[in-house]
């Protein structure tokens, strides 16, 4: 098995940054992995950090949730249609 370097320096400035726990529960799925030269570097996107600085609040991570949920659902629903 060969050993690919990850460079996570992006993430951990948004680690620091981030004040809302869903935003920060949720950024991975919000990444790019950019590979270059053997290595991989994870990047966060603008949209992780457009929220970066959301208020943490109950109302705000049931709102993203919700959306997200929506988002997986139509994936889900495009993949079904495809598949038939």
């Amino acid at each position: 098995p060969k050993l690919v370097p990850v460079d996570l320096s992006d993430m951990g400035e948004f680690i620091s940054a981030v004040r809302n726990r869903f935003v920060f529960v949720t950024c991975i799925s919000r990444c790019q992995l950019k590979f270059r030269q053997g290595r991989c570097r994870i990047e966060m996107t603008g949209g992780n950090w457009g929220r970066a600085t959301d208020p943490d609040s109950d109302l705000t991570s049931i709102a993203y949730t919700l959306q997200d949920l929506v988002i997986k659902q139509q994936r889900m629903e495009v993949r079904m249609n495809r598949s038939q």
